[in-house]
């Protein structure tokens, strides 16, 4: 008797139970309070961003580096100024969960990275003292020349408000960015995040 589609579904099930305790644990993600700083610079970013080092993380232990060129692009994401929280990622990427992998996938019309194994994306909770905000990060996983091979850079960042706000009456769920000391919120939603909710 062939069991493969009764393997197929228990994979789908037990992939359904993993995903289900990943949002359980990120729910349950205490928030890590930070105190923003005036706006930086991009060199004074920069700087910081020097000061990452290779960080490991305490769920899956992958060490991750920081690399400056990075920077330039982090800090053009709309929303929520992370130059403001910069000396925070150390801390941030070390207590994030991995919330869920997937490989470089070519796509027409898109550039190919073929030095990409897979990318990774890691999320945790923060407090700037007036709003709860997810901080995703997303972690490439290098697969090219020998000495670098399985090396780990943050490649970007979204953050977006804990605020979770069900639309249509159904299920479905966005996670909207609330600027702080703004009064109403950016039209940013971090699709990426709102697909594990």
């Amino acid at each position: 008797m062939d069991d493969t589609p009764s393997k197929s579904l228990e994979e789908t099930a037990q992939q359904q139970a993993q995903l289900t305790e990943k949002i359980r644990q990120i729910k349950m993600l205490e928030s890590v309070q930070v105190n923003p700083t005036e706006p930086l610079g991009k060199k004074e970013a920069e700087l910081a961003a020097r000061n990452f080092g290779r960080v490991e993380n305490q769920t899956d232990y992958r060490i991750v580096e920081l690399p400056i060129g990075t920077i330039g692009k982090i800090l053009k994401h709309r929303g929520f100024d992370i130059s403001t929280i910069i000396y925070y990622l150390q801390t941030l990427f070390g207590t994030s969960i991995l919330a869920w992998s997937e490989p470089e996938i070519r796509k027409a019309g898109h550039k190919t990275h073929p030095n990409i194994a897979a990318y990774h994306h890691y999320v945790n909770k923060f407090s700037d003292g007036i709003g709860n905000f997810f901080i995703r990060f997303v972690v490439t996983e290098n697969k090219s020349r020998k000495e670098k091979a399985g090396e780990n850079y943050i490649h970007s960042t979204a953050i977006s408000d804990v605020s979770i706000n069900k639309i249509n009456g159904d299920n479905s769920q966005r996670i909207r960015l609330m600027v702080s000391g703004e009064e109403k919120s950016s039209p940013f939603v971090d699709i990426k995040t709102t697909k594990i909710f």
